[in-house]
């Protein structure tokens, strides 16, 4: 997985299909790395480091400045009251990468009915609701 971004979804919906991936030929595509690069900085898409590694090796860093420098939202136009230099742009871009934990990269998935189940027990709902709503043994939920 290079990049994702999760879908409006209610906790309590059975359907878990809420993310949507972003494969090799999105990230080749400049134009849908303009809107990456907005949703990254609007906090709406994660890219994994898989990802990061991809777009740096197909576009360079200064590729990457580039497009980053077209967009509304993007890295560069965060700090343009600061410093926007390409250096600086390369530094952030890696810093954040060696910051990701040392996971692999499908873990950011984690979206399964037991891990949606068990969060829906600590906001209140009671393990027959959510026992009767995955249509799990009410044992199990318990269990949770």
């Amino acid at each position: 997985m290079l990049a994702y971004r999760r879908l409006e979804f209610s906790l309590m919906d059975k359907n878990l299909s809420n993310i949507e991936e972003y494969t090799e030929n999105d990230l080749a595509d400049p134009e849908t790395i303009k809107i990456i690069c907005n949703m990254y900085c609007a906090y709406i898409i994660h890219i994994t480091k898989t990802g990061w590694n991809f777009m740096i090796e197909h576009y360079g860093y200064e590729g990457l400045y580039e497009i980053d420098k077209s967009c509304d939202h993007g890295f560069y136009s965060w700090h343009r009251d600061s410093d926007n230099s390409f250096e600086a742009y390369k530094k952030w871009i890696t810093d954040m990468i060696e910051g990701y934990p040392k996971v692999p990269d499908y873990i950011y998935k984690a979206d399964t009915p037991e891990v949606i189940a068990r969060t829906a027990l600590q906001v209140g709902k009671t393990a027959e609701e959510v026992a009767k709503l995955f249509e799990m043994p009410l044992d199990y939920v318990r269990s949770l």
